[in-house]
């Protein structure tokens, strides 16, 4: 495992602004050479421990997001993870450990009183699979535009440097309909958010230009987002865990903010079901998640 230094770690903080930002732009913001930047980048991305990843809201496409639990029978856990993550309904997939069973995301074409994923009612016909539980994800509380243990690593004044070219103002809150190239350019963005405009503009079939504005316009209207997955052993957190939080309707709010701010929270939403709040948490171990579950949380 690699030990990241302090121009590693705001690299991962500076993608965390801007994933398609330049490596020029990036050490001209930290005060290093672009080759620095490139060759730290490479070597992290070569030993598939980061990536940036283009991702979409689904409240601006009218989709909705399904955290889903799913017992398996014996042994069939990793076979049944291994077919969730190649579909592409999936944004997320991870087994439990302790017990047969898989957790995953998926996302549904439509809010609008359509059926969960088709994805679901083949896993409930499934001989390796013996319960199916989705709750509806209703709204981030934390973790989207990034991780807190991993942006704190810049100076306001470098933050302020590599914020320079972001598009600034509100999206148009119009509904949006995505084209056929639309769709092929944020799959392809993706499996790397930071894939040339020329490697696009073939993935795609349209001109460079077309690219480019399409990557802006979506961005703009807050469709399209960028986001660094990085593994976590990295910042010392070997243990990740679930929590599926139950409380009164008049403590979601206080709890959503508290967990904003609580640098062991990856992601946590609101949902639908008997929990009301989900959360992924990165920690360094058991005797951290104890103190996490019986102090902070």
């Amino acid at each position: 495992m690699l030990d990241l230094d302090e121009i590693d770690l705001k690299l991962v903080h500076a993608l965390q602004i801007d994933g398609r930002e330049s490596f020029r732009g990036i050490a001209d913001a930290l005060g290093v050479s672009e080759r620095m930047i490139s060759r730290r980048y490479a070597r992290l991305r070569s030993r598939l421990m980061l990536r940036v990843v283009g991702t979409t809201d689904a409240h601006r496409l009218d989709q909705l997001d399904w955290f889903v639990r799913i017992r398996t029978t014996n042994h069939t856990a990793n076979q049944v993870a291994a077919a969730l993550a190649a579909h592409k309904d999936t944004s997320w997939v991870n087994t439990l450990s302790g017990t047969p069973a898989v957790t995953c995301i998926l996302r549904t074409a439509s809010s609008a009183g359509g059926e969960i994923a088709p994805v679901l009612t083949q896993l409930g016909q499934s001989i390796h699979v013996r319960e199916v539980t989705a709750q509806c994800l209703l709204a981030p509380v934390a973790g989207v535009g990034g991780w807190p243990g991993r942006i704190s690593s810049l100076t306001p004044a470098e933050e302020l440097a590599l914020s320079h070219n972001l598009e600034e103002g509100s999206p148009s809150g119009r509904r949006i309909t995505l084209s056929d190239v639309d769709s092929l350019l944020i799959s392809a963005l993706a499996e790397d958010g930071r894939s040339s405009i020329s490697r696009l503009s073939l993935t795609t079939n349209v001109p460079e230009s077309t690219v480019r504005r399409r990557i802006a316009d979506l961005t703009a209207e807050r469709i399209l987002r960028f986001e660094v997955d990085i593994d976590a052993r990295l910042y010392g957190r070997s243990l990740e865990a679930i929590c599926w939080i139950e409380m009164e309707p008049h403590g979601i709010g206080d709890v959503s903010k508290a967990l904003a701010t609580h640098p062991q929270v990856a992601f946590a939403s609101t949902a639908t079901g008997m929990s009301a709040v989900i959360a992924i948490l990165e920690l360094a171990g058991p005797r951290e998640l104890h103190d996490y579950l019986s102090q902070s949380l």
